[in-house]
């Protein structure tokens, strides 16, 4: 028994060593955002989605009057293309969570179809407040290089079926681990061995990093 979770444990770091490669803030974002969230803009109630796409290597957002592509831009750094309903394409760029883990800034590095002479988007900050809510801080640049600034407050709107809270001794138990990336190896060793010392036997498990939990089931 006590063998059999040493060895869940030192398999669950070694895949944390094996993700090394990853972009790591990147699977981070991606676990953030996936989902459907709402926001207010003129009084005027608005749903966006955040969907992972092209086998997880890539975000899409769709969003009021637009949507976004984040993707990875190497181990280190993030891309977001932005296709606007001006019809041009601002590319930003982030180097990842920084030393704010609420809080990623993506600066401007080109844009495609740009009727020069006419303003664009020229930055962006995601601002985690929670699990819950976000902040979309968007920047302009005007062609006289004023810089203006606004915002969205996103609410995420809950998963459609209710998801009773785990209760030990249950077949089937979900925890959710606001710490379980790629880059924290305790978020595995918790996941694997804490169902070990509520259960007789070793159980079967599985780890979602788009959800941030693990689920597991007895043996």
């Amino acid at each position: 028994m006590r063998t059999s979770g040493i060895a869940l444990v030192l398999f669950a770091l070694a895949g944390v060593h094996g993700a090394d490669l990853l972009n790591s803030d990147f699977e981070d974002l991606k676990g953030r955002l996936v989902g459907t969230w709402s926001f207010t803009e003129n009084g005027q109630s608005y749903d966006a989605t955040f969907e992972a796409v092209a086998h997880g290597h890539a975000i899409l957002e769709r969003n009021s009057g637009f949507i976004a592509v984040y993707h990875p831009d190497g181990v280190h750094f993030l891309l977001m293309t932005l296709y606007t309903s001006d019809g041009n394409q601002p590319r930003l760029r982030a180097k990842g969570f920084g030393e704010n883990p609420e809080s990623i800034t993506f600066v401007f590095q080109d844009i495609t179809n740009w009727k020069k002479g006419t303003e664009h988007i020229n930055g962006l900050e995601l601002f985690f407040k929670d699990r819950d809510h976000l902040s979309e801080k968007w920047e302009t640049l005007s062609p006289d290089e004023t810089r203006t600034r606004f915002e969205f407050e996103l609410t995420r709107k809950a998963a459609k079926g209710k998801q009773e809270s785990p209760e030990f001794g249950s077949s089937i138990e979900t925890l959710w681990l606001p710490t379980l990336h790629r880059r924290d190896p305790c978020g595995f060793a918790f996941c694997v061995s804490h169902p070990i010392r509520s259960h007789s036997r070793v159980p079967e498990f599985s780890l979602d990093f788009r959800t941030r939990s693990c689920r597991f089931k007895e043996g």
